[in-house]
């Protein structure tokens, strides 16, 4: 559309055209349409041989006559190559358009050769017309090849507008074409670099400052050899005598079969040196924390995971880091910073720096103020020193989780080093990581102290005890639990239990078992079997939504609790019956021996009554 829509309004004859035609040569667009809609070409059709020619001769423009390969008509064609790119415009006028009155004058000039002298003037006027006409559509050609003037300022403007920058060469190497993007890129002013040296001014020197000889120079080899190449990685230099990296391809431009200059396309990649730096920074940085959180999960000590980090962030490229270093540890108690691991410390820092209180020197400062704290050289505020120690720096990194000191990251920078502001945004996510893994490692020693104590716990009693999921796996078991089923603890956890038990026994467990785990409410039971008797205690385990998950189970042998029941109450029914007989015997014996008693009261009665008075 864009197509017709710039040649549609060019005036040149109802069987003229225009063509737009690439170095195959192909038919790429053409006016009048010739098959899709815009004038693009949807089939392909055969160039004339005259034009064929004209392109693999490096014919830049010209005028030829021949009939058209497209529809056929004899046209008279006007070629012309777009500025450098491999197109061609070409536009033809039809015979038949300008010739048609010339050639109906040539028929009555034959047929009145007769009469010549007398139709001399009449012919002359015919011919003159004829050519007049002739000349009006060499007017029209000539507007047509304005258009196409216009079509290659367009295309100019396009490569203005490029941002690679384009310089074109002759066969000397000398810049016949810069673009305004090629010029910032190298420092040119707008008047500048026609007819300089490409390679004198732009390619003299390596990335290392060696010199780049002219003969090396990629474009003096495609000059040389006609072939274009493409450089991925080289610098190039700006006027002021800086430079920059670049990547940038040479095409060769041929005229027949002679190479007769190049153009070269340049990219500044500083941009994208830059960002690759980056990325190759970021993935060794997230390839060391990647191993380090995965030494983490390894059932080691803290000490031997932080020793591994710091030996990790000492590797990092990109980092202008001494190859020396500490890691404290605050003390959970105090606060008091420990030196956990070190790397390449003088036996002097090892012994002073051992413990450092919050507050004092670089570290203890950072711990206090929660912040880095950075030193370019040894100031005042290092509170260490001793004869012969050398001169540098430190970043200080408080190691932080939920605004609580972890610890103190502590690396050397030498002498002088300035403060930068991605080094220490690394550190700081290297802190953050490293907080992660203290955080994780102290859980993991609370979670073995409580571990060890549970199972001390369960051990203590002599209760069978364990822990059941909901579907009946043993989660836990002490010891008393293994002895009762003749196995060891690490055999039963991860097995059923209800296998375990006598089928009926199952069943009835299995019963009490969705009691405990559907109501939430622990079941007290009585199990006898086999001359044992049981006393059983179910409690349900909740998570944190108060959902019913585990169920813990303290099952207690009572037998012989049960046997010596027995035998004190055996004791006590006899003791009973004994102390019935000695009463009933109390009972007779109180009376046999109060009989006497009262024989000899009434004796002594009788004999008071009848000796009243003569009894001394």
């Amino acid at each position: 559309a864009r197509f017709t829509e710039i040649f549609g309004g060019v005036k040149y004859g109802p069987n003229g055209s225009i063509g737009l035609w690439d170095n195959g040569p192909a038919l790429l667009a053409r006016y009048p349409e010739n098959g899709g809609p815009g004038g693009v070409v949807t089939q392909a059709p055969h160039p004339s041989p005259s034009l064929r020619g004209l392109i693999a001769n490096g014919t830049r423009q010209g005028v030829y006559h021949t009939r058209s390969g497209v529809d056929s008509i004899e046209r008279v064609f006007a070629f012309r190559r777009v500025g450098d790119h491999p197109l061609y415009l070409v536009v033809g006028i039809a015979d038949d358009d300008y010739l048609a009155e010339w050639r109906r004058t040539a028929v009555r000039m034959a047929g009145l050769v007769a009469l010549f002298m007398v139709a001399t003037v009449l012919a002359s006027w015919l011919a003159s017309r004829g050519w007049r006409r002739h000349f009006e559509y060499a007017a029209v050609l000539e507007a047509s090849m304005a258009a196409t003037e216009q079509a290659h300022r367009r295309s100019d403007l396009i490569l203005e507008a490029a941002g690679e920058g384009i310089c074109g060469v002759d066969g000397d190497g000398l810049v016949t074409f810069v673009n305004p993007a090629a010029r910032h890129m190298l420092g040119w002013e707008a008047d500048e670099g026609i007819g300089w040296n490409l390679h004198e001014r732009a390619h003299h020197h390596r990335g290392d400052g060696t010199p780049s000889p002219a003969a090396e120079c990629p474009v003096a080899l495609t000059l040389r050899d006609g072939e274009p190449r493409h450089v991925s990685e080289d610098v190039h230099w700006r006027k002021d005598g800086t430079s920059f990296p670049v990547e940038f391809t040479v095409a060769p431009l041929h005229h027949g079969d002679r190479t007769v200059g190049a153009v070269t396309v340049v990219r500044d990649i500083t941009q994208r040196r830059w960002a690759e730096a980056q990325m190759a920074h970021n993935l060794a940085l997230n390839t060391a924390l990647g191993r380090v959180l995965r030494k983490s999960l390894e059932d080691v000590p803290l000490a031997e995971v932080l020793d591994g980090a710091l030996t990790e962030l000492l590797a990092l490229p990109g980092l202008d880091l001494e190859q020396r270093g500490c890691i404290y540890v605050a003390d959970r108690q105090d606060g008091t910073l420990r030196m956990t691991v070190a790397r390449h410390l003088s036996p002097q820092i090892m012994a002073s720096c051992a413990t450092v209180a919050v507050g004092s020197c670089l570290c203890g400062r950072a711990a206090a103020s929660a912040e880095v704290v950075f030193a370019g050289c040894v100031d005042h505020l290092h509170a260490v020193r001793y004869d012969g120690m050398a001169d540098h720096g430190h970043y200080c990194v408080p190691i932080l989780s939920g605004g609580a000191v972890l610890g103190v990251l502590n690396l050397y920078v030498t002498h002088g080093h300035r403060r930068d502001q991605d080094e220490e945004r690394l550190l700081v996510m290297f802190a953050d990581t490293l907080a992660g893994v203290i955080t994780r490692k102290r859980i993991e020693e609370t979670l073995r102290d409580s571990e060890e104590l549970g199972k001390t716990l369960m051990n203590a009693t002599i209760d069978a005890a364990f822990l059941m999921d909901r579907d009946g796996i043993i989660l836990a078991a002490n010891q008393a639990l293994a002895s009762r089923f003749k196995a060891r603890v690490e055999d039963l956890v991860g097995r059923s239990f209800f296998p375990m038990i006598p089928p009926a026994l199952a069943q009835a467990r299995r019963a009490q078992f969705a009691q405990v785990v559907a109501s939430g409410e622990p079941l007290h039971s009585h199990d006898e079997r086999d001359g044992t008797i049981l006393d059983n205690r179910i409690y349900p385990v909740r998570d944190a939504a108060g959902a019913v998950m585990q169920v813990a189970v303290f099952s207690r042998d009572i037998t012989e609790q049960r046997r010596s029941q027995q035998i004190i109450e055996k004791a006590l029914a006899d003791l009973a019956h004994s102390n019935e007989e000695l009463q009933q015997f109390a009972y007779v014996a109180s009376h046999d021996l109060r009989e006497p008693l009262r024989t000899i009261t009434g004796h002594l009665q009788l004999l008071h009554r009848k000796l009243k008075g003569g009894l001394d």
